[in-house]
């Protein structure tokens, strides 16, 4: 996916030799990627919490991350069922995941 004449532009307050900078870039690009993907956690799929206790806190972000994996992994099968090249963008969104999950496990009186 490299591109002709692309850049990135990094500031740091070590001294990068040169024969290192395409190998920091890479690590910095995977580490961008996770933040983007704990940020649609935190934005789509984690729950709000008003308790102060650890324990339900990390019970809602396990569910969050459960969540999340799960809308991952439909995304994925969904592009291999139709067999069509649909770019980096997930066919099903998050925000319609979560409404069509939440209407089926939850019951409606």
């Amino acid at each position: 996916m490299e591109q002709e004449n692309a850049y990135a532009v990094f500031a740091t307050n070590r001294d990068v030799p040169l024969d290192r900078v395409q190998e920091i870039t890479r690590q910095y690009t995977k580490r961008w990627q996770i933040e983007n993907e704990y940020k649609t956690i935190k934005q789509h799929f984690l729950p709000t919490v008003a308790s102060t206790d650890y324990r339900i806190q990390f019970l809602y972000f396990v569910i969050g991350v459960t969540m999340y994996s799960v809308w991952r992994v439909t995304n994925l099968l969904f592009r291999n069922a139709i067999s069509v090249h649909l770019g980096e963008k997930p066919p099903i969104p998050a925000r319609e995941f979560v409404e069509t999950l939440t209407f089926c496990t939850i019951p409606v009186d």
